[in-house]
């Protein structure tokens, strides 16, 4: 099965120039989703559902907190609370929701060398990107209408992969 096949909606993709900016993107999007009448009814807070890395979900937490929009964490969450959603890359499989919104995945590990890598067999770190691939697919497919993916930085290998996969799902 391709990832094509997956995906309910075709991803949004939004570029932020720091992590506070993300925080606050997200966060403003989340409130203008919430605020929002679909054709049938208002947007369940339940229905959303953020993942990322444990430091960006605790900011996102506080931000939301502070915007008064009631949230929990994926280990938290029982079926019945009306509430945002946060989870890691891996509490999030399982989680089908509605509209998800994927933080950091310019922050998984991607196999590249750096200098505090140098010493790392090549098959280590091709194991960590596939690992995180693993992720992102998982990601990716737990929205039902509506994915939004944020990062900040655009020449990490996984968000140019993801942007040359829109480019090519886009001209079909």
């Amino acid at each position: 099965m391709c990832i094509r096949d997956r995906l309910a909606t075709r991803p949004v993709f939004k570029r932020c120039l720091s992590n506070d900016a993300l925080l606050r993107e997200v966060g403003e999007d989340i409130e203008n989703l919430l605020s929002s009448q679909t054709r049938w009814e208002a947007v369940r807070r339940n229905q959303v559902l953020c993942i990322g890395t444990p430091e960006t979900l605790s900011g996102l937490h506080s931000w939301l907190t502070q915007s008064t929009i009631p949230v929990c964490w994926a280990n938290e969450f029982n079926g019945g609370e009306d509430k945002v959603v946060l989870a890691n890359f891996v509490d999030a499989k399982g989680l089908e929701r509605d509209y998800v919104f994927i933080l950091d995945i310019d922050q998984l590990p991607d196999g590249t060398l750096t200098e505090n890598r140098l010493f790392t067999p090549a098959t280590a770190l091709e194991e960590e990107a596939r690992l995180s691939r693993i992720k992102i697919f998982i990601s990716l497919t737990r929205a039902l209408r509506e994915v939004h993916v944020y990062y900040t930085q655009p020449q990490r290998r996984f968000v140019v992969e993801l942007l040359k996969l829109k480019e090519v799902l886009e001209k079909r």
